[in-house]
Order: structure tokens, then C-alpha cells, then sequence
């Protein structure tokens, strides 16, 4: 029976890679589990396990007394000197327990124990392991999909690729190599679970570490990131030092770099952008490969119109809207794209709202010019004020100034109704346009893969291009 245990015990090290030495002690708590269900509960137990040999020693640990009043934990001092101890009242002794003296019902108490405790500390190991691995990448290879989910083996462990974790285009078969994002490790009841990713966007930051040193040395720093896994990602990249061009530096000599990143994601596409802190010229170059023309922000909003020339603005919508949608989660702001044509029109809208307050309904231009001094040039101003604003104005009183607001108001209601059914018109109609030529044009002009120094724009239009985008930034918090 001591072979038939120390050999399970040698079986489970090997397969579980775990310690011996946590096995030994897990076999001592479970033999003496085993001893208390032979015989009883209460009993003081004493188990120990030789390292060297495997001898096991069991006792039961018991007080010599001069009258027994609990068997379990005491003995006279005429029985233990019977056992062969010279021992006086009050003294321990440990009297043995024959291995075989054990029933098979207490040596399976033992393995359950044993086996309990070897999934705790199985459990323990695998969380420790790779707790502080989060982030980083990992290789493996496929065991089995089900369902659409991966099990990957890392080593001797399992990790969960699940089906949203995924690249769409993408189709394993077990025993094939994979690389993944460690993406979190759960500690639930039933054990550590690893959880992989290839479709986070920091699994593109990760890859790029590892193809280009000047990002694991800390000189080029990737800011942002706004991907759609297995089609299309843009990177936003900062140089720290000025002599280090942080694009060139990712896409590497004849894109040697950035082909490897595109090769491990299955030929998705990618664009580089260098990073700056100018909004306006950061949402300009996020919208790469298309030429803009304007960008008027509005910060309060964290809204962005963009003006494109009008044989721009598919290729800055993109195939699907891909290239607007990234531009915006890549910058961090609502992005409204105009042709130059729909923009003179939003402002000639926005021109006819600009009605003079002296075409207020009793409003003289005695009382016009009072108001203007005072700041309410047009309507709108007046519609927008409290009453108490007005009163400040000389000739008008608190009835009168509340005459003046309701009367602007139902003036403005009425013409931003009139203007909001004008631009909704003119969008359904540009949508339309847009819709067709994205259709008939996208495809052909999306940019080239970003395999060579030309992923943002030449250098020359770069810089001319900068400089056109040092325009206006205006609050459109006016606009309708």
C-alpha cells in the first residue's frame, strides 16, 4: 500500500509539474485525513514522510495520565509503559500505526485529499505563472476549436482563444503554431483561466515591439491605435528623439519591419502616422491617404468638421466608412467630413440664421443700437439671453424683455426648422453622390500597404500639407 501511494505521487509530479516537496507534505495532510476516518476525529495524528526514502511514519500522539478519562488523547502510564515507553504522567508519546492496519476506504480519503490538494496548488502555480504575464505575447500551438473557440496549449497549460478574440479570415487546425496577446488571466472557482487575443488592438503594439528595437529601447512611443482585426489598423507613432524618423523606424528598411507585422496578421493593412499634439493636424493625418483642405474643431463637443476637395471624399470616407470610422477612434474625436462644396453651403445656412435684431417685432433701431452695445446683435443672441440680460439694456423693462425672448425664440424655431429641412435635403442628396462614387472609386484609390516611407504622404507634401492645416479653429457650438 506505501508503494501503491508514493508511486501516484511520483505520477502526478511528472504530469502536473509540480514540486515534490508540496506533494510530500499534500501526502502527509491526506494520510492524516485517512487517519482520522479509520479511526476517529479527535485524535492528534502525527504523519511524517522520509524525503530521501518515502518511509511514512504515522502515530497517534497521546497524554500520559495517571486515570484515562479520553481515550483518544490519553493513555495510563501502565499501558504506555506496556508500549514500551518509561514515560511519567503528563509526557506525549507517539504510538505507531501500522500502514496496513489502513482500510482501502481510508487510503482513497487519502488520494482524494491528495488530489484535492494538487488541483489547489496545480491552480496556484498556473495563476502565478502567468499573472504577470498580461500583455504580453505568447506562443503555443492548437489543441482543438470548438465551437469557433481555440484551446491553445502553452507548454503544459490550456489558454481559451475565444471566438470575439479572433481574426475573421483567419481558420486553425490542431497542432498548428499560433501567436497570441496574453489578454487577462481569470481566478475563478474553477481555476485559473487564461484568456488569448489576436484581435486587440495591443496585439499589433506588441508585435511592433518585437520587430522594432527603437520602441522596446523606449525612443519611438506608440500612442494610439484604432484597429478592425484582419482588415485595416492605423498607429499613431512619436519619436522622442528628433534624429529618429518613428514611422520609418516601424516600417523598417524596404518595409522589412512592418511586412513581417502584416504577415502575422494575415495581410491586414496598415497605416502610420506620425503623432502630434496639434488636433488639427492630427486628425488631418489620420485621414491619410486623402487630401484636406480645412479642419474646424469644436472642442466643447470634441467635434471635428473636415473639409476634403470633392475628389477626395470618398477616399477619405473609405470603403465602408473604414477610414473615417478608424480616423476617429485613432484621434479620439467625432469626425464630420465635407466636401468644400457642402461646407459654402452649411455657411450660407448658417448665414440666414444671422438674422439682425432689429428685425424684431417692436424693436426700432433706436433700441437696435442700444442692444448691439449691449451684445445682442443678431436674433439668436436675443433668444438665448435670460431676461435679466436684458433689463440691463436701457428702455426696456422686465415684461418687455420677456416679450423680446419668447418673440426671438419663436422666430429662430421657425427658421431652424426651414434651414434644418434645407441641410437634411442637401445631405440625403451628397449621401447619395457619396454612396456612388465610394462604390465606383474606393477600391481603386484606397493608399498602397504601408511597405515603404510613403504610409502618411511624401515628406515635401507632408510639410505642405502641415502647414495648410494651421487654419481657423473656430467654436461651432453656434451652428445649428
Amino acid at each position: 500500500m506505501n508503494y501503491e501511494v508514493l508511486e501516484a505521487i511520483g505520477q502526478i509530479a511528472r504530469e502536473k509539474d509540480i514540486d515534490r516537496a508540496v506533494l510530500l507534505e499534500t501526502l502527509e495532510a491526506g494520510l492524516v485525513s485517512a487517519t482520522k476516518k479509520r479511526f476517529s476525529d479527535a485524535l492528534d495524528v502525527n504523519v511524517t514522510v522520509d524525503p530521501e526514502t518515502g518511509d511514512i511514519s504515522i502515530a497517534l500522539v497521546k497524554t500520559v495520565v495517571e486515570e484515562v478519562t479520553d481515550p483518544d488523547m490519553e493513555i495510563s502510564v501502565e499501558d504506555a509503559r506496556t508500549a514500551g515507553f518509561s514515560t511519567a504522567a503528563g509526557e506525549k508519546v507517539d504510538l505507531p500505526i501500522p500502514f496496513d492496519d489502513f482500510g482501502r476506504n481510508a487510503v482513497q480519503a487519502a488520494k482524494q485529499v491528495i488530489f484535492q490538494k494538487v488541483r489547489e496548488a496545480r491552480r496556484e502555480k498556473i495563476y502565478n505563472e502567468f499573472k504577470d504575464k498580461v500583455g504580453q505575447l505568447i506562443s503555443g500551438h492548437v489543441q482543438q476549436v470548438d465551437r469557433g473557440n481555440i484551446i491553445v496549449m502553452i507548454g503544459n497549460t490550456e489558454a481559451l482563444l475565444p471566438w470575439r478574440h479572433q481574426i475573421r479570415r483567419e481558420s486553425y487546425v490542431p497542432g498548428e503554431n499560433i501567436r497570441t496577446l496574453l489578454l487577462e488571466v481569470l481566478n475563478n472557482t474553477h481555476g485559473p483561466q487564461i484568456i488569448l487575443s489576436r484581435g486587440h488592438p495591443d496585439f499589433v503594439r506588441s508585435l511592433f515591439a518585437l520587430e522594432t528595437p527603437e520602441i522596446r529601447e523606449g525612443i519611438v512611443r506608440i500612442e494610439a491605435i484604432a484597429r478592425e482585426p484582419g482588415i485595416r489598423t492605423k498607429i499613431a507613432v512619436f519619436s522622442r528623439e528628433s534624429r529618429v524618423d518613428a514611422v520609418g523606424a516601424c516600417v523598417g528598411v524596404k518595409g522589412i519591419r512592418v511586412q513581417a507585422v502584416v504577415r502575422e496578421l494575415g495581410g491586414e493593412r496598415m497605416d502610420i502616422i506620425p503623432f502630434t499634439s496639434d488636433a488639427t493636424m492630427f486628425i488631418a493625418r489620420a485621414l491619410s491617404p486623402a487630401r484636406i483642405d480645412r479642419v474646424i474643431l469644436s472642442e466643447d463637443e470634441r467635434k471635428a468638421c473636415v473639409v476634403v476637395p470633392e475628389d477626395q471624399l470618398s477616399l477619405a470616407i473609405g470603403k465602408g466608412g473604414q477610414n473615417v470610422r478608424l480616423a476617429s477612434k485613432l484621434t479620439g474625436w467625432t469626425i464630420e467630413l465635407l466636401s468644400k462644396t457642402q461646407h459654402e453651403e452649411h455657411m450660407d445656412l448658417e448665414q440666414t440664421i444671422q438674422i439682425e435684431v432689429v428685425s424684431l417685432p417692436g424693436v426700432g433701431p433706436k433700441l437696435a443700437r442700444e442692444l448691439e452695445m449691449a451684445g445682442f446683435e443678431t436674433v439668436r443672441d436675443v433668444a438665448r439671453s435670460a431676461t435679466k440680460e436684458l433689463t440691463a439694456v436701457p428702455g426696456i423693462g422686465k415684461l418687455r424683455a420677456q416679450k423680446l425672448v419668447d418673440v426671438a425664440k419663436v422666430m429662430m424655431k421657425e427658421v431652424e426648422e426651414e434651414v434644418r429641412l434645407r441641410m437634411q435635403q442637401q445631405a440625403e442628396k451628397e449621401s447619395t453622390k457619396a454612396a456612388s462614387r465610394v462604390a465606383g472609386e474606393a477600391e481603386p484609390q484606397e493608399e498602397p500597404s504601408a511597405t515603404s516611407r510613403n504610409v502618411d504622404q511624401p515628406a515635401e507634401e507632408a510639410e505642405s500639407a502641415d502647414e495648410a492645416m494651421h487654419t481657423e479653429e473656430s467654436d461651432t457650438n453656434d451652428s445649428t
